[in-house]
């Protein structure tokens, strides 16, 4: 069915509507939106982990970014405009958070040293790039000018993909007249990282328990361990290529486990957390999984084990152990993931 509804006017104005131009934020291929704060705050050193991207640009935000830094300058140039921040985890096995400002139209993911690895706008962001509105728009209409802007498209079932521009334009091919609803901005890893595919082998029994072993992962899984090992031992995976950290990512549904990989194959980091079925992780006896944070603290303190609260997760030092939460909307919220890191393995950094 064709929507019919009125589109709102493009902010800023595109080649199609004859308006004067007004400030937009523009789409800088692989790096982030130009013009996001508002009159060319000055690019500045701290925003960047060092030798972590090329050199800031003046008013915008760029991917590499970090979190707390980039936050502090959103609100000092939007003020009321920026509106509320709401923090979250992608998924329970994410090492980094996401900050949302529904006002302003813009999610912000990091990894797990806070910085920006990925941006995803949405109305009433005002993004543009090559001077065409993305947003607010019929998709048609935008995928048309993209076209006789020679911007190469690539067409998908969620919308299409920019891959010389860094950014997917999220829309229905099959309706058109729909608006464009949100833009992903890309980083090149993302691009060029294959598929994910389930690899083959003979398929194991399933996992619904594990035993934490402190600082060396669980009872059927050791940090460290080799990749083609653990397929032998676990059965098939879906691999991918991790969002960020490790070069490869395997993750078993059966087994509630999903595991990161280096360079060498070798495990470096382990996260039990059970989808679309239950599971549970125990350490010395207590079970960490899908109960209350509060439930799980406290029968931790009364074994004596210390832990150190974060943001939206907690430390257990003696332990080598994370516990994620996922958001803070549940007037409960539970353990949703338990995280081993092999050593070496950049930790994320911890949170008063």
């Amino acid at each position: 069915m064709t929507n019919t509804r009125p589109i709102a006017p493009p902010f800023p104005a595109g080649p199609s509507t004859g308006q004067p131009a007004r400030p937009a934020w523009r789409i800088r291929p692989f790096d982030g939106l130009e013009g996001v704060l508002p009159g060319g705050t000055p690019g500045n050193a701290a925003d960047r982990v060092p030798g972590d991207g090329p050199a800031d640009v003046p008013g915008g935000v760029h991917l590499g970014a970090h979190r707390r830094t980039l936050a502090g300058r959103l609100t000092a140039a939007l003020g009321t405009q920026l509106g509320e921040r709401r923090t979250f985890r992608k998924a329970a096995w994410s090492t980094g958070l996401c900050d949302q400002y529904p006002e302003a139209g813009l999610t912000l993911f990091h990894d797990d040293r806070e910085r920006l690895v990925h941006i995803e706008a949405f109305a009433p962001a005002p993004v543009a790039y090559r001077g065409i509105p993305l947003l607010e728009r019929p998709f048609g209409d935008v995928v048309d000018e993209l076209n006789a802007a020679g911007c190469p498209l690539a067409t998908d079932d969620t919308g299409c993909l920019a891959p010389d521009a860094g950014f997917h334009l999220t829309g229905d091919p099959d309706e058109p007249a729909q608006p464009a609803e949100s833009v992903s901005l890309l980083t090149r890893s993302a691009l060029d990282a294959p598929l994910p595919r389930m690899t083959d082998g003979p398929r194991s029994a399933g996992t619904d328990s594990h035993r934490i072993v402190p600082h060396r992962g669980t009872d059927t899984v050791r940090l460290g361990e080799d990749r083609a090992v653990l397929r032998a031992r676990l059965g098939p995976a879906l691999q991918s290529t991790p969002e960020y950290g490790g070069a490869a990512q395997d993750w078993y549904y059966e087994h509630g486990l999903v595991l990161t990989f280096d360079a060498d194959d070798r495990l470096t980091t382990l996260v039990v957390s059970y989808v679309g079925r239950r599971g549970t992780a125990l350490l010395d006896g207590i079970p960490l999984l899908d109960r209350p944070y509060e439930d799980v603290a406290a029968d931790l303190a009364a074994a004596g084990i210390p832990l150190t609260a974060r943001e939206l997760a907690a430390d257990l030092p003696d332990h080598g152990v994370t516990l994620h939460l996922v958001a803070r909307t549940h007037p409960a919220p539970p353990v949703a993931a338990v995280v081993l890191r092999a050593e070496g393995t950049p930790p994320a950094p911890a949170h008063a």
